[in-house]
């Protein structure tokens, strides 16, 4: 990001001191590109920025479709809403039926905005902090393909939804306790190690 940033220098004289005082303040001045960032997905960590991602909330006949970790044993398994970060220039929506081609070839329509997450945990890889968007989605077929060697995708009733290990906790209570429609911004941030 540094390329993309231009020193920006200013002057500040304050009226209100009896001897006179100026200090220069240096800012960095966003130079807007259409250039794409050479950032690669979890290199966010390494810069110090959050990591903005899309995630959908995908029914279907009363039940609700999760991925998860397949290195995982069953007892320690982890779900999540499936998703995954928004490229440059890409919009959530578009992200979202992105994702869920690329990793399970299912074809989705994105709808309503649900809420936004701010989740902050860690693995055993390192911290991780993300900024989550969730939206609903729908898909005319329960049919799903892996696409990714490390990762599969399930099916759960949504009434059994508070005795699995779903990510992060705060969304498993609103889904569970159908508070979801009503919390349009949560904070998830324990960084217990988990995974």
């Amino acid at each position: 990001w540094a390329r993309h940033a231009l020193p920006l220098q200013i002057s500040i004289y304050c009226p209100f001191s009896t001897a006179t005082h100026r200090t220069t303040l240096i800012f960095y001045q966003l130079k807007m590109t259409d250039e794409k960032p050479d950032i690669q997905d979890y290199k966010y960590q390494e810069m110090g920025i959050p990591r903005i991602t899309a995630r959908g909330l995908c029914k279907h006949q009363g039940n609700i479709f999760l991925e998860y970790d397949t290195s995982q044993s069953e007892i320690d398994t982890i779900y999540s809403l499936p998703g995954g970060a928004i490229k440059w220039g890409e919009r959530a929506r578009e992200a979202l039926k992105r994702e869920f081609k690329e990793e399970f070839n299912m074809d989705v329509s994105v709808g309503r905005f649900l809420t936004v997450i701010e989740n902050k945990f860690a693995t055993r890889k390192g911290r991780v902090h993300n900024v989550e968007l969730y939206f609903e989605v729908s898909t005319q077929s329960s049919n799903f393909e892996p696409m990714q060697s490390n990762l599969d995708g399930k099916w759960i009733d949504i009434n059994g939804i508070d005795r699995i290990n779903l990510k992060p906790d705060e969304l498993r209570e609103a889904l569970f306790t159908q508070s979801i429609n009503r919390r349009k911004h949560m904070i998830a941030g324990d960084m217990k190690v988990i995974g």
